[in-house]
């Protein structure tokens, strides 16, 4: 359940690894965690082939403080323009349905490339997330 979801939408690779860097670097910020969807090995299945960076954050000020919300963790979304201009109402609701399908059909679809040891299923670690422990 996503209480506050934010979408941030860059021109380039460069400008939304600039973004993601000034979240990193911003002392009021902890990254909780971030999925980066755009990895090379990252399962496309998990998200329809979208690519985006997730990025799971907690506010630490005097106004998140004073309001009892500083335990909070909020989602910002770094989306590269292509790909922010194809979601419609009509696509997120596709989305949606897909996603409330892909758990039942998951094990059916990926199974199968599992038991043949497809290296494209398999995760690695995120570069990003060795930058966000860095800080």
């Amino acid at each position: 359940l996503d209480i506050c979801r934010q979408t941030i939408v860059f021109d380039s690779v460069r400008d939304l690894h600039m973004g993601l860097y000034y979240i990193a670097v911003d002392e009021q910020v902890e990254i909780v965690r971030i999925k980066n969807k755009f990895e090379p090995s990252y399962v496309s299945f998990q998200s329809a082939g979208f690519r985006l960076i997730s990025v799971n954050v907690r506010i630490f000020n005097a106004d998140t403080a004073r309001l009892g919300v500083d335990s909070h963790i909020a989602e910002v979304l770094l989306i590269l323009k292509p790909f922010a201009d194809y979601v419609t109402p009509e696509s997120h609701k596709r989305y949606s349905d897909f996603r409330s399908l892909r758990g039942i059909m998951a094990d059916s679809l990926i199974k199968p490339f599992m038991s043949v040891g497809c290296s494209c299923l398999k995760r690695n670690k995120s570069p990003f997330r060795a930058m966000a422990a860095a800080r």
